[in-house]
């Protein structure tokens, strides 16, 4: 639906929301300058018209990709607040609903939405061959290198990730320092709740999505390194991700045996 979608006009002139980029700041690369600046927020499913309509518009490109239970763990957790009033599912009914928690972004760049249908590896394919058509792809657990290499890249001189940060689209430290699998894990069990053996299946569910995020931050990698450039952010993240969250899963599970023991005791 286009209604998920958004087009962007911002005038130089005009104060605007908080966060908006001022056509005549040094924020906006000279060749985009003027009194007008136009963008595209794109939060449709990307079908296969879209990869057509981007190399002949000339347009830049950008995405930013994340762990799959950090974005599971931001969904829940959106979609249980006040203000989301029409939602009606909460706790294990919202973690378990395949709209909200099945391979969504893989879906999104495959363009594979009809979740009564289960992701394939063609699907995973096609999510792969998209993101690598993207001029520049970032990854949330390594944002602060992200957004260095960004501006770097497209000639932004502001580039304070605290500023981003107020605006919620940094990861906590308590998350970068503890591990994001560790603390979506942890925190779902918490919040929802939910135990061990439902962590697991949905580990399970989204496998293809782990290897989609994989593929995702080698590719930031391999173009960094092409460049001359490492992020040691992203040199940190683990190189299977699928493999970490079930060992994590797993750790999750003997706590709560250990728990049960003890309560038993």
């Amino acid at each position: 639906s286009l209604s998920r979608s958004w087009f962007h006009t911002v005038k130089a002139s005009e104060p605007g929301a908080d966060g908006d980029v001022a056509l005549d700041s040094d924020l906006c690369p000279p060749e985009q300058r003027g009194p007008v600046r136009q963008f595209v927020s794109v939060e449709m499913p990307m079908f296969a018209w879209a990869w057509s309509l981007w190399p002949s518009a000339g347009a830049a490109t950008m995405t930013v990709i994340r762990n799959p239970l950090g974005f599971i763990h931001s969904r829940v957790s959106r979609l249980s607040l006040p203000i989301h009033h029409h939602e009606k599912r909460h706790g294990l009914a919202l973690l378990t609903a395949p709209d909200v928690t099945d391979n969504y972004a893989l879906r999104w760049l495959a363009g594979n939405v009809a979740f009564d249908r289960p992701v394939t590896e063609v699907d995973l394919a096609r999510a792969e061959d998209r993101l690598r058509r993207f001029g520049w792809v970032g990854v949330i657990e390594a944002f602060r290198d992200s957004l260095a290499f960004l501006c770097s890249d497209w000639g932004w001189s502001e580039c304070d990730p605290d500023r981003f940060a107020r605006h919620g689209h940094a990861v906590k430290k308590s998350t970068r320092a503890e591990g994001i699998a560790a603390h979506a894990l942890r925190s779902l069990a918490n919040e929802v709740p939910a135990n061990a053996s439902t962590l697991a299946a949905l580990i399970e569910q989204n496998a293809l999505s782990f290897r989609l995020y994989d593929a995702g931050v080698e590719l930031t990698r391999s173009r960094l390194r092409a460049a001359g450039k490492v992020s040691s952010q992203l040199e940190r993240l683990p190189r299977d991700s699928l493999a970490h969250a079930r060992e994590q899963v797993e750790l999750l599970r003997q706590e709560e045996e250990q728990a049960s023991g003890s309560g038993g005791a």
